[in-house]
């Protein structure tokens, strides 16, 4: 059979065609993939010379000129500055605007007899009260019983008098606390007389109530009271 009589469609290729047909497609691949690798290569140089300027214009900003920009960090870096409070002043509580009456009980430690007395502002307007009370057990024939006072013991710890502003309606405190009777008690407070900081004694507040001197006499512990001074939060 001649070439005419070939049957219609692609002819076979010849092994020398294909083959530098195959050389000429791995040329134009190689040309292509060297022109993709130097165009990459001359993008990451750039990108790397654009990190290094920046840098240096931001070393050169930082250190070098002095912006306001530094002051403002600061502001918004640096803590805010509180305001102290201001001091409010009040005349001291005159003892005609403060009534005395029976505080909340306490729970005593072991050995402890003590009291507490709630001072309450009665009006017409703001006062203060500052400092140690003075205070007198009083027996119901009206006797003062000698009671020692001292303003620390182990049940009233240390404490710094402060200024206790009242307004109308509001309470301070002061606890009063003393050790047992081990030998028995020898007489009874039917009531307690308690002076404002600053106050004469005749005007004196009065509560019910009080503690026992015992039968050891001065020397017993048991007759030695401990004060708080006016306080705004009773400590129990």
């Amino acid at each position: 059979m001649n070439t005419f009589d070939q049957p219609p469609g692609p002819r076979p290729m010849r092994a020398e065609y294909r083959a530098a047909l195959r050389q000429e497609l791995e040329a134009v691949v190689a040309v292509q993939t060297q022109r993709r690798r130097k165009l990459a290569g001359q993008f990451g140089s750039w990108t790397h010379r654009a990190v290094v300027i920046a840098v240096a214009a931001a070393i050169v900003v930082v250190f070098f000129v002095p912006l306001p920009h530094v002051s403002l960090f600061k502001r918004l870096v640096a803590p805010a500055k509180v305001a102290p409070a201001r001091t409010t002043t009040a005349p001291i509580c005159p003892p005609d605007q403060i009534e005395a009456e029976n505080g909340p009980e306490i729970s005593p430690m072991t050995g402890e007899r003590a009291m507490s007395i709630a001072l309450v502002n009665s009006g017409p307007g703001t006062c203060m009260l500052d400092g140690y009370p003075r205070v007198r057990m009083v027996t119901s024939a009206g006797r003062t019983l000698d009671f020692s006072q001292i303003t620390q013991s182990q049940y009233i710890g240390k404490t710094v008098p402060y200024r206790v502003l009242l307004g109308v309606g509001a309470i301070a405190y002061v606890e009063i606390a003393k050790y047992r009777c081990d030998l028995g008690d020898f007489e009874e407070a039917s009531s307690v007389q308690l002076t404002l900081p600053g106050a004469g004694e005749r005007t004196a507040l009065t509560v019910p109530g009080g503690l026992s001197y015992c039968k050891g006499g001065p020397t017993d512990p048991g007759n030695v009271i401990a004060i708080t001074p006016i306080e705004s939060i009773l400590n129990q």
